[in-house]
């Protein structure tokens, strides 16, 4: 893809420094973080803006140049644009349906074996603490047992 492409906040996408934006486009210019003024400045002449989580309203939609017609908010949630204000100005908006999706399958398979994990060490906790109890109910029933004839 030859599209100019700017990813404005690539820091809340790219905690690990493992992704490769060079696949977006053979133009792609990346920057951590940026305020809507750097924002505007910044996707002049591009045609595709990678957001994550920025509130994209009516009134900074209103300052995005002709050239910009995609916006993609790299995650499932696109609730932060204005999709009116976007359609108005003849931009389409998408989102990335599949992101994390291995990643919440990793977590909740973590969280069921942390659970079962604590739920064993809590057996053997009261498995434990039961047998003290009996042992301790044993030592003092064994004299008033032992009776002598």
């Amino acid at each position: 893809m030859n599209e100019r492409v700017v990813v404005v906040n690539a820091g809340k996408m790219n905690y690990d420094h493992l992704l490769d934006f060079s696949v977006l486009s053979n133009d792609v210019q990346v920057y951590d973080d940026s305020t809507n003024a750097e924002l505007i400045e910044r996707i002049q002449g591009a045609t595709v803006v990678v957001t994550k989580e920025i509130p994209v309203g009516p009134e900074l939609l209103s300052q995005f140049p002709e050239s910009v017609k995609l916006i993609v908010e790299a995650g499932t949630g696109y609730n932060n644009i204005d999709l009116d204000a976007a359609r108005a100005k003849g931009i389409t908006v998408c989102n990335i349906p599949a992101y994390s999706t291995e990643r919440v399958a990793h977590t909740a398979i973590m969280m069921l074996l942390n659970l079962h994990l604590l739920c064993s060490n809590k057996s053997v906790c009261l498995l434990e603490a039961t047998v003290a109890i009996l042992l301790n109910i044993y030592k003092s029933l064994t004299p008033k047992l032992m009776v002598k004839h």
